[in-house]
């Protein structure tokens, strides 16, 4: 019953990661963004990887679409707010279009994971954890470099006696 549960959870947090992400990765000459969609990618036989392409390519003028509404829809909401107009409306188209935006990348999404057997959304779900995980573990040496040369500061123009020894 726990691994049914597991499964569940690691196929909902796999589908929310593409859903998450889809519109960003679609293959292309941008190549895959997201670690989500490298994840899933990898872990695809080749006749499904020709299947995400052509949904890719089937969804990619929507998505353009609802990319320039987004834009468009943030540009008068700024337009709105500089000139001190009602930004009501303009608030609403925005909102209107990220949601549009969202359910094509949700349908996307949700196409490529149907695609998949659970085998495959197990080892992308377990390879998006890993990647998460060493994503996490490079920030942590990034913020430990900065502590350490925060902790040496003004030493910099002086040699320490240490470095004698």
């Amino acid at each position: 019953m726990q691994f049914k549960a597991l499964s569940a959870v690691a196929g909902a947090a796999l589908a929310f990661g593409i859903c998450a992400t889809a519109a960003f990765a679609y293959p292309g000459h941008h190549g895959f963004r997201t670690p989500g969609m490298k994840a899933v990618w990898t872990v695809l036989q080749p006749d499904q990887k020709a299947q995400v392409k052509q949904i890719f390519q089937t969804a990619r003028p929507t998505l353009k679409a609802d990319f320039q509404n987004v834009r468009t829809s943030r540009e008068a909401l700024a337009q709105a707010l500089i000139s001190g107009g009602d930004v009501t409306t303009a608030e609403q188209n925005l909102e209107t279009a990220q949601k549009t935006l969202m359910e094509e990348k949700i349908s996307v999404a949700q196409q490529v994971a149907a695609l998949m057997n659970s085998s495959q959304r197990a080892a992308a779900a377990q390879l998006l954890t890993e990647l998460e995980n060493t994503h996490k573990q490079v920030h942590g040496y990034f913020q430990q470099a900065r502590a350490q040369a925060a902790g040496s500061g003004s030493s910099n123009s002086q040699p320490s006696s240490q470095v004698a020894e």
